[in-house]
């Protein structure tokens, strides 16, 4: 699952989110072709959703149905079977990655990456901006962070805006 906001005109004060899915039972040749790529919602502007998870509830019913199977006809062999689909990974730029997953943007937090234990710190500015160090992290080997479901959780049962920022996290995602 791909989600990216577009401006449609040259005026840039309209963008739209589309969600777009790719097989990846298919060939790598194949499933990045038009006719392979599947529009699952198309998100209206003028701006942004503020909450994405209302244009994406419909979709993840859809998906929950698909994981427990629905029946589908195959044109090739003319014959029903039992159609399962599952979302593998969700991806899209920085801002629509975060705003898909509940997590804050670089910037504005102190832990930015949602999958390396990196911490960032304050720059001398006055708004505060956080910002990656490059001189005492070791790059060559990170340490990961697998809990990302548990640690989003966390911050939906504590309520806390402590949490929200040590870690990250702006709130539980639908698609969780």
């Amino acid at each position: 699952m791909s989600l990216d906001g577009v401006q449609l005109t040259s005026m840039r004060h309209y963008e739209v989110t589309p969600v777009i899915f790719m097989n990846l039972s298919l060939p790598p040749e194949e499933r990045y072709r038009i006719k392979n790529i599947l529009a699952g919602v198309i998100i209206p502007g003028p701006k942004k959703p503020k909450k994405l998870d209302t244009f994406l509830q419909p979709l993840v019913e859809e998906l929950l149905e698909l994981d427990e199977g629905v029946q589908a006809f195959d044109g090739n062999t003319k014959s029903m079977f039992q159609l399962r689909a599952w979302v593998t990974i969700v991806t899209g730029d920085g801002p629509a990655l975060a705003d898909a997953i509940g997590i804050k943007t670089s910037g504005n937090t102190y832990k930015p990456c949602q999958t390396c234990m990196i911490r960032a710190e304050h720059g001398n500015s006055p708004n505060k901006t956080y910002y990656i160090p490059h001189t005492s992290y070791n790059f060559t080997n990170p340490s990961i962070c697998t809990e990302l479901c548990e640690d989003i959780h966390l911050v939906k049962k504590t309520r806390s805006d402590d949490y929200c920022q040590y870690l990250g996290i702006n709130c539980s995602s639908i698609l969780l």
